[in-house]
This record gives structure tokens, C-alpha cells and sequence, in this order.
């Protein structure tokens, strides 16, 4: 409970938070936009009087003719240099008037402006209240935007503890999914595919324990014998981990696509690519914009990991020239799609479930499928070798490397 509160308290603050910076920004900007809008028509109203009384004419008629067609002109007067009063036109008895000067208009004398002020208080303060009661109604909206938006987020993640509760309590027939609207969220879909592998290997591991079989059996190691044993202990440290990069080759140029019809695309492919590496024991380990990389033999050990990469590989490549040939119906911009595998032995924490060294595969491999021509699976000679009786292959040297395409794949090797 104690959790729970907290974060709503948090919750509160940061909407709070909100509401006040939107509400003070609001009014900053009425202040300033009042202040800078009148001194910009002042400025230009004092600018359109002097030009009149530069133009040819008597000062007593020019005078008058501002005055019968200016509201806010009160008051115009001719005074000498030492502040002597020539003549004058207006009243004088008008209140909140302010005065202004215009020198070099006339030898030996200035002219003296009383411009109304138009400005008060009273619409000051309207518009501060109307200002900061609009910041108040977007800040309210974009709480509720964001309620409305991170609500399946929040749904998934309620869903996520509620499981992992049953979990603790022992119960492993816990088994999520996402939400459609999560489908493409690269965080939650890891999230969940960890939570679900977890189970699954407690699950497992809850059923050797209640076999008849020990738990553990002993091994009689002789004295010479000490040094060899720790040398395979070493060995079965050491997986071999094989990797999937597919990318869509060109991603620039298919961006050219209307945006809807692209992410559209996008959702459907990644979606589907999943689901194959899913089925073929694979996990996802990351989704791109133009790619998608997988992991097979991690986190549990499955048989041919290499195989079930090319038998993914090879329908996922069919999946997405499925779409391309659709778009090129359509008129749209072409898709191509290439996919590279590789394969490196990398260090095992058993007890831990955590591979070291899977980035240095995911770079490997990423090369492999950058060098690949368009709509080739280009396999390296490590994942080529654990693959050869079952796969048809064509030889391609690029620079100095030789990598093998796929051309045929045996049919039920699964």
C-alpha cells in the first residue's frame, strides 16, 4: 500500500507541477504580449502625427485636423525653447494623458503631444485572469491526454505485477500477454517475453525437482584426472549463440511512403517476423525502423539453433517479399529485404541465464547483412558448417570474406 501511495502522491505533484509552469507561462506571455503590443501602436501613432506635421501647412490647421481625426489625441501644443507657450489646441483638463515631445519641426520651438492612455488596471487584470484560466484548461487537457494515452501502458503493467504475484506465491502457470496498443512498445515487448521465459524455466525446473531422479550425481574424479576436469568445466561455460539480422534495405527511400501506410507496414511486419522467430525458439532482442535482430540458444539451450535461424530466416524473407510485391502493385516505392546469420561462441553463466558477449554477435552479424545483396540470406562459414546437410548454398566472396547464400532449405527439418 505503502508503494502505491507514494507514487500517487508523486502522481499529484507532477500534474500539479504542470498546472502551475503552463499557468505562470500563460500569464508571462499575456504580460508581455500587452506590454509590447501597446508600445508598438503608441510608437507608430506618434510616428503617423509627426509625418502630418512635417507636411506643408499652417501648425493651427494641421493641429486641428489631428485633433477632429485622432480619439486618442487630447491636446497639441506650441511651445519655444524655453518652454513659453506659442499656442495651443485640445484640452488640457483631460486625466490620464501622457505627454510627448517632437523637437525639429519648427525653428526655435517644439511641439508637445497629450496622447491619451488607453491602458488600465481593469483590463490588465481581465487579461491575466482570462490568460492564466486558459493555462489552467490546457494543463488540465494535457493531463487528461496523457491519463487517456498511458492507460493501456499502465494496464499492461498492473497485468505484469498481478503475475509476478501468483509467481512469488508459487504459482507457474502465470502466462501474459501485451495489449494491441503495446505491440510495438520495443520495452514492454522484452519486458514480457523475459517474464514469460522466467516462468517457463521455473516451470521446467519445478518438474526435474519433483522427478524420481537425483538432483545431483556424483562424479568420481581422479587425482590426474583433476586438471581435464576443469578444462571441460571451462568448455561448458562457453555457448554457441547464433544470430538474425533482417533489415529492409533502402529504409531511406521507403520512407517516402505515406507515414499512416508506413507504420502500418511496419506494425504488421514486425509483428509477424516475431511470431516466426517465436516459433522457431528464437528471441527478439531488438526491433529498429529497418531491422530486426534475434537470438537463438539463449536463454536455454535448443537443438540446432542454427537451423531454426536459416528455417526463420527463410520465412521471414517470404513474408516480406509477400509485402513488397504488394506494394509494387500498388505503385509505392519498392521494399527489398536481405538477412545475414552469424555465430560465435560466447561465455555462459549458467546459474544466472546471462550470456557475455552477445553484442559482439549482434556487430558481427549486423556486418554480415550490410555486405548482402538484396532478397540474399548470407550465412558466415561458422553457421554454413552446423547447416550444410540440410541447406543448399551458393558461394559469394565479398572483399576477402567468403559467405554462403541460401538457396534451398531442406523441407520438414522441423
Amino acid at each position: 500500500m505503502s508503494i502505491g501511495r507514494n507514487t500517487f502522491n508523486i502522481n499529484i505533484f507532477s500534474g500539479l507541477l504542470l498546472v502551475i509552469i503552463l499557468v505562470l507561462f500563460s500569464v508571462f506571455i499575456a504580460l508581455f504580449s500587452n506590454y509590447f503590443t501597446e508600445g508598438q501602436v503608441l510608437k507608430a501613432e506618434i510616428s503617423k502625427i509627426e509625418n502630418n506635421m512635417r507636411q506643408a501647412g499652417e501648425f493651427p490647421q494641421k493641429a486641428k485636423d489631428l485633433l477632429n481625426n485622432n480619439q486618442n489625441l487630447v491636446f497639441i501644443k506650441l511651445l519655444g525653447d524655453e518652454g513659453s507657450l506659442i499656442e495651443s489646441y485640445g484640452s488640457n483638463n483631460s486625466e490620464n494623458v501622457k505627454t510627448y515631445r517632437l523637437d525639429g519641426l519648427t525653428s526655435g520651438s517644439y511641439i508637445e503631444l497629450g496622447i491619451r492612455d488607453n491602458s488600465s488596471k481593469a483590463n490588465l487584470y481581465y487579461l491575466i485572469i482570462w490568460c492564466a484560466l486558459s493555462g489552467l484548461g490546457l494543463s488540465l487537457l494535457m493531463l487528461l491526454g496523457i491519463r487517456i494515452f498511458s492507460r493501456d501502458s499502465s494496464s499492461d503493467l498492473e497485468k505484469l505485477i498481478r503475475s509476478n504475484r501468483k509467481v512469488a506465491r508459487g504459482d507457474l502457470s502465470a502466462s501474459i500477454e501485451l495489449s494491441n496498443d503495446n505491440k510495438d512498445t520495443l520495452l514492454m515487448i522484452r519486458l514480457f517475453e523475459s517474464f514469460n521465459q522466467m516462468v517457463d524455466k521455473l516451470r521446467r525446473r519445478d518438474e526435474v525437482d519433483d522427478s524420481d531422479d537425483p538432483s545431483f550425481q556424483p562424479q568420481i574424479v581422479m587425482e590426474n584426472d583433476h586438471e581435464g576436469f576443469e578444462i571441460e568445466e571451462n568448455k561448458n561455460n562457453n555457448r554457441n549463440v547464433t544470430v538474425l539480422v533482417a533489415k529492409i534495405a533502402d529504409f531511406n527511400k521507403s520512407v517516402e511512403l505515406d507515414p499512416s501506410e508506413l507504420a502500418s507496414f511496419l506494425k504488421d511486419f514486425r509483428k509477424q517476423a516475431s511470431d516466426i522467430v517465436s516459433n522457431y525458439g528464437g528471441v527478439i532482442e531488438a526491433l529498429l525502423k529497418d531491422e530486426i535482430i534475434a537470438l537463438f540458444n539463449v536463454p536455454d539451450e535448443i537443438n540446432n539453433p542454427e537451423l531454426r535461424a536459416v528455417s526463420a530466416s527463410v520465412e521471414i524473407i517470404q513474408l516480406l517479399a509477400s509485402t513488397a510485391n504488394d506494394k509494387n502493385k500498388d505503385g509505392n516505392v519498392k521494399i527489398n529485404g536481405k538477412i545475414g546469420i552469424g555465430l560465435k561462441s560466447i561465455k555462459f553463466y549458467m546459474e544466472a541465464g546471462v550470456p557475455q558477449g552477445v553484442k559482439e554477435v549482434v556487430k558481427y552479424t549486423t556486418s554480415i547483412c550490410d555486405v548482402s545483396p538484396n532478397w540474399k540470406i548470407l550465412l558466415s562459414p561458422e553457421v554454413y558448417e552446423s547447416v550444410k546437410s540440410f541447406v543448399g548454398v551458393k558461394d559469394i566472396v565479398i572483399g576477402e570474406d567468403k559467405y554462403y547464400s541460401v538457396v534451398t532449405v531442406e523441407e520438414g527439418v522441423f
